[in-house]
């Protein structure tokens, strides 16, 4: 169990993947580790480009109901706090009606009981972003603008840079910064 943490810290300290090989190099490559990283559950194999990677996931996800009793399986969590470490509605009147808290009762229990008691809140978050669909923005549809511009504008996910139509040197062009 002290090795599979290790190994689970170690992918999200890389951003949620890693080279296979570079893990193996870091953390051994005896049986052990090759049989922890075959487990489904909590680690899938991936082939980018050619060159093979081992990616962190979990099935637990955040509870996103404001009410709950507390009988889910999710964590009760603030999304915002989750993502950056801050949430802009504690300082309102109202406050936040999600919890801030890794450490409560029911959090705590939900974490223990997927083996990720001691992760921190940025690795925690690093392995929900690629577990929980739920967390990424919506990529929008194309939209025309005056200028003849087609690009989102009610996110920063470009269609065509999600689908990989979107191409360098072609018109129209997205203004929405894409890398390609």
């Amino acid at each position: 169990m002290e090795l599979e943490l290790e190994i689970l810290k170690f992918i999200c300290a890389n951003q949620g993947s890693v080279n296979t090989e570079e893990l193996l190099c870091n953390l051994g490559s005896g049986d052990a580790t090759a049989d922890i990283i075959s487990n489904r559950e909590k680690f899938a194999f991936v082939c980018p480009f050619g060159q093979p990677k081992v990616v962190a996931r979990t099935c637990l996800r955040l509870c996103l109901s404001k009410d709950c009793p507390g009988t889910c399986t999710g964590l009760h969590l603030c999304k915002k706090f989750l993502l950056t470490g801050s949430c802009q509605f504690t300082r309102t009147r109202t406050g936040c009606r999600f919890s801030h808290c890794l450490d409560s009762f029911h959090n705590a229990a939900k974490l223990t009981e997927h083996g990720l008691e001691s992760l921190s809140r940025s690795e925690l978050c690093t392995l929900l972003l690629q577990s929980d669909t739920r967390l990424l923005p919506q990529v929008r549809p194309e939209v025309e603008w005056p200028s003849g511009v087609l690009a989102n504008h009610r996110t920063a996910g470009c269609q065509r840079a999600a689908n990989g139509t979107l191409t360098a040197g072609t018109a129209p062009f997205c203004f929405l910064n894409v890398i390609i």
